[in-house]
């Protein structure tokens, strides 16, 4: 077994990462740069673009969880934050 990369280089440090459980292809990255940020993936990696409207001013340490078919969570330093994504 081997590693392969996805395609995509981060650009800052990761802090937690989770794919997932409903959609294959779905992936959040949390990372750290000058503030706290949530990416999401929708292709399985190769790409991610900005999630984080209505996390504005999130701190650190972040961790995922996900509730249900469609509610997804992230705990920070200021708090638990959710959100839930139809399912179409």
């Amino acid at each position: 077994m081997t590693w392969q990369p996805t395609g995509w280089v981060g650009g800052a440090l990761t802090v937690d990462l989770a794919c997932d459980p409903i959609d294959g292809g779905g992936i959040y990255v949390a990372q750290q740069q000058a503030n706290a940020r949530v990416i999401r993936s929708n292709d399985g990696a190769p790409t991610f673009t900005p999630f984080g409207t209505g996390l504005e001013g999130l701190s650190l340490p972040m961790a995922f969880g996900f509730a249900g078919q469609s509610r997804r969570l992230v705990a920070s330093g200021k708090g638990g934050y959710a959100i839930d994504i139809p399912r179409g």
